[in-house]
Order: C-alpha cells, then structure tokens, then sequence
C-alpha cells in the first residue's frame, strides 16, 4: 500500500511537469522602425493615369468649337493649319479634364492674343469703327512682326494704339473732345480729317497737325463762346448759354464778320447780364441818368468828370459836383481846365474811382475802354479851333458810341468816323481819361 501510494504521486507529479503553461495575453506587434529624413514620401506616389484617348467624336466637337471662336472673333473661317493646331490645343486640355465653357474662353484668350484680333480690338477701341480690310492688314503685319521679336502682347497693343492715335482720324476726334468736350459730328469729323490729311500728304510732323486743328476749332462760335463765358464770368457757360451765343456767333460769321469781331461781341454781350454787372461793378450807361450840360462855355472839362463820377456813383450828377469839379481841376475863364487827360485822371482818382491816362486817338483804343466796362473822357476838338472834352458812358446794341456832349447836348451817337475827327487837330493835348468804379 504504501509502495502503491508512492507511485501514485509520481505519475502526478510527472503530468503535472509534461502539461504546458497557459497561454499569455496577445501584445501587438511594434512597428519596425525605419530611417528616414523629411524629403522622402510614406508612401510611394502612384504614377499618373494615362490621358483618356480621344474617340472621334470629341475630335468633331473640337473642330466645331476652332470654327465656331474664329467666326466670332474674327469674323471668318480658320485655315486647314488654324484649326489642327486649335484642335491639338484642346485636346490638351482635355487631358487635364478641361470640359464645355472652359475650353472655349481657352480659344477665345488664344485667338484675343493673336495680332489679327489685337488690329480689330484697337480700331474699334480708338475709332469706334471697324478697320478697312486694308488697314487690318498693315496693322496685323506689323503686330506678326512686334510677336516674332518676342514682344508680348501688352507691348504690341500698346504700339497698334500708338499708331492708330497718329492719324489725321484719331487727332480729329481727340481734337473735338479736348477743346469742346464733346464728340464731333460726321460732317465735322470728316472735315478736319481731311483737312488733317492734307497737311500729312505735305509732310507736316503730328505735332503741327494737331495745333492746326486745335486753331481751327478755336475759330468755331461754338469755343469762342464757351472761352467768352470762362474769361467774363470764370465759369462754364450752361449748355444752353453757349448754344445761344455759338448761335449769334454764328450769325456774325455768316455776315461777313471776322472772328475778332465776333468775339467782342459776345464779350459785350455777356458784360450787359446781371452775373457780370454784379462781379464787374460797371459805370452807368445811361446817357439819361447821368448827363449834365456845362453851365458855361470853359467848364466842358469839370462837367465831363462830373458825368464820370456820377457813373461810378460816387457824386450826384448835378450842378454841384460840377462847381466841386471845377475847384479840384482849377478851371476858369479864359482858361478851361489847364491841362489835359493827365489832369482829369488824377483828380478823378482822389475822388475814389480809377482811372487811366491814355496819349492813344486811335479809336480802336477808345473802343476797347468802354468794351471793358469803363467810361471815357475824350479831349478833342471843335470846329479845328476850340479844345473840347466830352464824356463817352459806353456802346449802344449797334456798337456805336454813347456821347455825352456837355456843350451839344443833341449829340447822342457817334461812329469811328465821328470820333476820328474830333480828336484829330484841335489845339488840345490828345488822348482820353479811362475812368472805372474802384
């Protein structure tokens, strides 16, 4: 029993040491570790998918879609060689999965980059018209020309503009914009382009050319009257107030008057208008308002000053700023008034206004005072014997003289001829006394 024991105990203990040891729990597997530096990918990159070919059909769309750009830019139809290079073009793009509108603004940019379609853009865009079939060529030969350079195409288009602004064409209608801000008519463009033309086939530079129309222009009613309305008031004239004047102008012109003439009438004009009466503080035209009559025979001068001051408005015109007059100049019998326009002038100044001495008996300078809104006292004459002064408040709507006579009280109008030959040969200093409101 005790020998059956033993062995029984052995036979346990040897399965207990052949049975294997229980499974341990799973760990993960470490990642095996690599050697790389930054520049070089996890992953491989996969190599790019072979270009879908091109099946017929799609090369047919191409074709039609070459034909169809270049009858709309161009306006005709693409050679054999403009329409294999068009379709090896978007048979590229499509490969980059370029589809429909895409790939015709492609054609529309390549065909808007070629110097044909640059010709066309720049005539429309500087003329606003489109260029004759020879002026397309020129301009497209020397823009084929400009590419073959290697120039791109903004420096070419800038060139074809450049060109295009040096014709008699261009010069006309830039002409127009820049002196009367408006686009001239067809009749007027065609005109100053012809004429622009003409002195192009005779050589003349651009610069010549265009001062030739600019001078042409400016002898239109239409700018003198807009130059009238700048120079007398310091502003535009309204559409109105200029077609009004360009009008009259016009007129003018069509009676035989040159543009002198012209333009002193409608600064005329424009001097008898409130706007101007109010910035221009003006003399009192009105011979009834401010005539007076000499009380005697030598005080011809006091009085024509006193006529004057009441004018500007500084004396009343009466009786006694004529004896006021007649202290401050030292007239008397016998005597007159001693001395001549010089005397006038400077009295008239301390009486407040201002006033201009002038040796001139030219009418014309006459004539040009009372255009710029002054009176005038006038020495002269009567009769070749007696010196006389006399008071001129302004022009009438004729142009001719307004005298205030303060010996001939009738004598209400004079023309050139009239003053001519009263400050010609009389005894008296000549000239006149230009006399304005301070």
């Amino acid at each position: 029993m005790g020998t059956l024991s033993a062995l029984a105990r052995f036979v346990a203990r040897s399965v207990r040491e052949a049975r294997p040891p229980p499974p341990r729990p799973m760990q993960p597997a470490p990642t095996p570790r690599r050697d790389v530096d930054s520049f070089t990918p996890a992953t491989p990159a996969r190599p790019p998918a072979p270009p879908a070919p091109v099946v017929p059909l799609t090369r047919a769309e191409d074709r039609a879609t070459v034909k169809a750009t270049y009858a709309a830019a161009l306006q005709r139809k693409p050679t054999t060689a403009e329409v294999k290079k068009g379709v090896a073009f978007l048979e590229s793009l499509r490969a980059q999965g370029k589809t429909g509108a895409e790939l015709r603004g492609a054609m529309d940019f390549v065909i808007a980059c070629t110097p044909e379609w640059q010709a066309k853009d720049a005539y429309r865009a500087s003329l606003g018209r489109e260029g004759t079939p020879d002026e397309l060529a020129k301009l497209s030969a020397w823009g084929a020309e400009q590419a073959a350079q290697g120039k791109p195409v903004e420096e070419l288009r800038a060139g074809m503009n450049f060109l295009i602004a040096l014709t008699p064409e261009w010069q006309a209608k830039d002409a127009y914009r820049a002196s009367l801000g408006r686009e001239g008519t067809p009749d007027e463009l065609a005109k100053l382009s012809a004429w622009g033309a003409e002195q192009a086939a005779q050589g003349k530079p651009v610069e010549e050319l265009r001062a030739g129309m600019n001078f042409l222009i400016a002898m239109s009613p239409e700018w003198q009257a807009k130059d009238a309305y700048r120079n007398m008031l310091g502003r535009e004239g309204s559409p109105e107030e200029v077609w009004n004047l360009a009008a009259w102008g016009g007129q003018q012109l069509a009676e035989g008057r040159p543009v002198p003439e012209m333009r002193a009438g409608m600064d005329f004009l424009i001097a008898l208008s409130p706007e101007w009466q109010a910035k221009n503080p003006r003399l009192n035209a009105d011979r009834d308002a401010i005539y007076l009559q000499q009380p005697n025979g030598w005080t011809c001068g006091p009085t024509s000053l006193a006529m004057a001051l009441a004018a500007s408005g500084v004396r009343p015109a009466n009786g006694d700023t004529i004896w006021e007059l007649v202290d401050a100049l030292g007239a008397r019998a016998g005597v007159g008034t001693p001395g001549g326009v010089s005397l006038i002038a400077d009295v008239a100044r301390r009486f407040g206004v201002n006033a201009e001495a002038n040796g001139s008996t030219d009418p014309a300078d006459v004539r040009a005072a009372l255009e710029r809104g002054h009176g005038v006292v006038v020495n002269g004459h009567l009769g070749g014997v007696s010196g006389h002064f006399l008071y001129l408040s302004g022009l009438d709507e004729n142009g001719d003289y307004i005298v205030c006579d303060p010996w001939r009280p009738g004598i209400q109008r004079w023309n050139d001829g009239d003053l001519w030959a009263f400050t010609h040969g009389g005894p008296n200093p000549p000239g006149f006394a230009e006399v304005w409101p301070a």
